[in-house]
């Protein structure tokens, strides 16, 4: 059975939603949704070293877009998203779930990539080692540079 878009769903009228916010931040709690990943066993420690390791070992993001409607990587290819545009760069493509023409990389560019990849390496890296997720989540800040005056 093919299940409705994500997009569909949430267009759903809700009568709790106040039409003065700004925002709707209400999440899908559908009863198709019931027992979702119980068969994966594993922990949320295990399923966090795992993105960070595909994202940074497994993830070609030359060819590839993040979908988490589809739940899994699709080409960039199918999207027609190869070459980049004016405001489309596409160094990193993310489908947005609920605009799907939508590249929510598409600012991110060569410099900013880099800085995105080496921040993910560097908690694969603290989490492997073992440290704890507070300590991987604290604001990164950059060595200072030797005072040449000392």
């Amino acid at each position: 059975a093919q299940h409705p878009s994500l997009r569909r769903r949430l267009a759903v009228a809700r009568p709790d939603v106040d039409p003065a916010r700004e925002y709707d931040t209400w999440f899908f709690h559908g009863p198709e949704l019931q027992g979702f990943g119980e068969r994966n066993g594993s922990s949320l420690g295990e399923m966090l070293i795992w993105f960070f390791w595909f994202y940074t070992q497994s993830f070609m993001r030359e060819d590839m877009v993040v979908s988490v409607r589809n739940g899994r990587p699709i080409t960039k290819e199918a999207k027609g998203w190869q070459e980049p545009k004016k405001y489309d760069r596409h160094v990193i493509s993310i489908e947005d779930p609920l605009e799907h023409e939508v590249d929510l990389g598409r600012y991110v560019d060569e410099k900013t990539i880099l800085d995105i990849e080496g921040e993910m390496q560097r908690a694969l890296d603290m989490l492997v080692a073992g440290e704890s997720l507070a300590r991987v989540m604290e604001p990164y800040a950059q060595p200072r540079a030797a005072d040449p005056r000392r």
